[in-house]
């Protein structure tokens, strides 16, 4: 068996791939698209927790990896993602504070309301798509209403989600409109929080959404004076 993650075969039933791997391929090569996976959970916890060994200072995506460009790309960008500890440990922390049990506790009723309105335009229909009409819309609606993401500007932000991730079979670069998504994307929260910033309540306090308490929250840089997160960062 081979296993290529840009196949048709793999994006209509990955789960026998998955199989295979895990029994007789644990560490897989493939040569022809110059990568490595380990699909055995402890190898994951192993490659995951070493950070010495392996880095994640290189890009997401095969296509990242795979170019020099990107490299200098990454350290000139902010994604938490895209770090190492020590930076990355910094930046954790102060994300983390908007995901304690009484924050996600506090969402709640802000995901029944999104799942809600969404049932509530499909009430009429004789027939629904599950995937396209339901269960597609409303985890991006969920993670924008926490994120702070006006709600006229979701079905975007959806729209540029879907465009970065497509891959055409057999490539394992973004197509034209997924990097045009990604510019857009990425213009678009830094104008969101420039704006954010100006039109911020005193009452730093008393902001519940993610961009709100990332704006008000205060870190120490490395030469020690207490500063707020910059645009970027946020």
């Amino acid at each position: 068996m081979h296993f290529d993650p840009f196949s048709e075969e793999y994006y209509e039933n990955p789960y026998e791939i998955y199989r295979w791997l895990r029994e007789e391929a644990p560490i897989y090569h493939n040569e022809e698209l110059g990568f490595w996976a380990v699909s055995r959970y402890d190898d994951c916890v192993e490659a995951h927790r070493d950070v010495i060994t392996y880095t994640s200072t290189r890009g997401l995506t095969l296509d990242q990896l795979r170019s020099a460009e990107f490299g200098s790309i990454v350290e000139q960008v902010n994604s938490m993602i895209m770090m190492d500890p020590p930076m990355h440990h910094r930046m954790r922390r102060l994300v983390s504070k908007a995901f304690t049990p009484r924050a996600i506790a506090s969402w709640e009723p802000v995901v029944v309301d999104v799942i809600a309105r969404i049932l509530d335009d499909l009430t009429d229909r004789d027939a629904f798509d599950a995937v396209v009409d339901f269960a597609g819309p409303f985890p991006i609606e969920v993670i924008a209403a926490i994120v702070g993401i006006p709600e006229a500007d979701r079905t975007s932000v959806r729209r540029w989600t879907d465009d970065m991730l497509e891959r055409e079979v057999g490539n394992p670069f973004p197509t034209e409109s997924g990097m045009l998504a990604a510019m857009s994307a990425g213009q678009y929260f830094i104008d969101l929080v420039r704006d954010r910033r100006t039109t911020m309540s005193a009452d730093v306090e008393g902001e519940t959404d993610m961009i709100g308490q990332l704006l008000a929250v205060e870190i120490e840089r490395d030469d020690g004076e207490v500063d707020h997160l910059a645009d970027d960062e946020i």
